[in-house]
This record gives structure tokens, C-alpha cells and sequence, in this order.
């Protein structure tokens, strides 16, 4: 008790200047400085609980109770902003995936936007899914637990060409280093023949724009409890389909014409598209 109470006066003291410590992040990193002051905000409101086991201390700038008043004014517009910041961003992203027609449209959202997009995709399908808002070019973007209990890690690629090899290799040993049972490279835009031919047979998944972009709008026209993910060595872990492309040997997804005689016809278009225009009609 004697230790609250020590911390009550000194909080007791501070809560004088409450307004200088929740603001003190300014000074910081940018990036930062929101979360550092909801953070300061936190610690003052707890302050303010401890020292209501002492005496309470008269304010030195403002006068009681418009001190205190202001105080929760202020986490309550600090809060709600944040809550309406969040709420409007994961609209835009909804808004810009949704009516994405090319993997280029989604170039739209920051790199940590994108990142929040497939965490949102896993979690549809059922799976755990959570940013590790690491910094740096070969880091892990995000990390998945499976229903059954595995480890996954992603890298997201904002990027409008094509991920080679040199990245893919990098990855594979992040993946390694982290222990996890699985990899999953999910780009903005393509890779190289090189990075899938170099990927095969390893517990890795090469998602590009079009087959992620696929998923997604599955995904978000699908109850999530209809989907049914058992993922292998060759199948990407965010698809269902296992037909590859005859001439480049990529994935294929399946398609519905929407112009010419074949409107309304469904086919197998492969993910590299436009790089590789191959299709397989289905037999009718």
C-alpha cells in the first residue's frame, strides 16, 4: 500500500502537467507520434487511478474539476479519432480491392495498407492472421496460424514488376530462421519463371496480383465457413485451384468471359496474365 500511495503523490503531482506528457511525442520519429501519445494518455489515465488513493493534490495551471474534464475530453476525441481513422481505412481498402479489375489498381493502397488486406483475406477464411509491423526489405509482414495449428509467415510485395529469385531465396531462409512451417510471398505484381521454377517442392507459395486479387474477391462474395483451405507444397496457399499453365507452367485460375461470343463462358486463364495469355476452355 505504501508503494501505490508513494506513486499516487508523485502521479497525483504530474497530473498537473498531464497535458505536456501526452503531447511530448510530437518530438518523435514520424509514424510514431499518434501511437506514442495514445500510449502517454494511457499511463497518465492510470496515474490518475492511483491517485485517487491519496489525497488529492490542488492543479498547478488549471482548476479542479476542469482539469480533470479536460483530460478525459481529450482521451475521448484522441480515441474516437483513432476509431474513425481505422474504420475509414479499412473502407478505402475494402473499396479499392473490390473494385480493383488489374493487379496495378491495387498500387492505390500504401505498403501497409496491402499488408492489412491479406491479414483481412486470411482471417475471412478462417485462419489467425496479425502484422508484425517490422520494418526492412526480408522481414516477415505478417504471421498465420493455421486451424491445424502451423506457422506461417508472409511478405508482402507492394510492387508494380516482377519478384525474382534473389528475393525468393532470401525469403526461404527467413522462413527458416523464424521456424515456421510455411512461406507465402504475396505480391502487387508477378515473378519471374526463375523465383517459381527455383520454389518448387519447397514449403513455399508464390501469390501474385491477379491470383491474390482472385482470392480476395472470392473471399469477400463467400461466407468464409464455405471455404475449405487444405494448402500443399504445389498448391498456393491462397487458392483453391491446381491447374497450371501448359506454356509457362504457372498457376491457373478459373475465369468468366465477360465480351465476345464467349460472355458468360467460364475458362482457365493463367495468373501471369497479360505476361503469359495462355487460356484451357472448358469443355461444355
Amino acid at each position: 500500500m505504501e508503494v501505490i500511495q508513494f506513486l499516487g503523490l508523485v502521479f497525483g503531482f504530474m497530473f498537473s502537467f498531464w497535458f505536456v506528457i501526452v503531447l511530448a511525442p510530437l518530438g518523435w520519429r514520424r509514424g510514431k507520434v499518434f501511437r506514442g501519445i495514445q500510449v502517454n494518455w494511457v499511463i497518465m489515465f492510470v496515474g490518475w487511478i492511483l491517485a485517487r488513493f491519496v489525497k488529492p493534490m490542488p492543479s498547478i495551471f488549471i482548476p479542479e474539476p476542469l482539469n480533470t474534464i479536460l483530460f478525459f475530453l481529450s482521451g475521448l476525441v484522441l480515441f474516437g479519432w483513432a476509431f474513425l481513422r481505422k474504420s475509414q481505412e479499412k473502407k478505402f481498402i475494402h473499396k479499392t480491392a473490390d473494385t480493383a479489375q488489374t493487379p496495378q489498381d491495387l498500387l492505390d493502397v500504401s505498403p501497409a495498407q496491402f499488408e492489412k488486406m491479406v491479414v483481412e483475406l486470411y482471417e475471412t477464411r478462417g485462419y489467425k492472421a496479425k502484422r508484425t509491423g517490422a520494418t526492412g526489405d526480408h522481414g516477415v509482414d505478417v504471421v498465420v496460424e493455421t486451424p491445424k495449428g502451423e506457422k506461417w509467415v508472409v511478405q508482402c510485395k507492394r510492387w508494380r514488376g516482377s519478384v525474382g529469385e534473389p528475393v525468393i531465396r532470401e525469403f526461404f531462409g527467413t522462413m527458416h530462421h523464424e521456424k515456421a512451417d510455411r512461406g507465402v510471398l504475396v505480391t502487387t505484381g508477378t515473378f519471374t519463371n526463375q523465383a517459381r521454377e527455383w520454389a518448387k517442392g519447397k514449403p513455399l507459395n508464390l501469390v501474385d496480383g491477379r491470383e491474390f486479387l482472385n482470392n480476395w474477391k472470392k473471399a469477400t462474395s463467400t461466407k468464409s465457413s464455405q471455404f475449405e483451405i487444405k494448402p500443399s507444397a504445389q498448391e498456393p496457399a491462397l487458392s483453391t485451384q491446381t491447374l497450371t499453365c501448359p506454356t509457362c507452367n504457372s498457376p491457373m485460375i478459373l475465369r468468366t468471359a465477360t465480351k465476345g461470343s464467349n460472355a458468360g463462358k467460364q475458362f482457365y486463364g493463367c495468373t501471369r496474365y497479360p505476361d503469359c495469355k495462355t487460356i484451357v476452355q472448358i469443355q461444355q
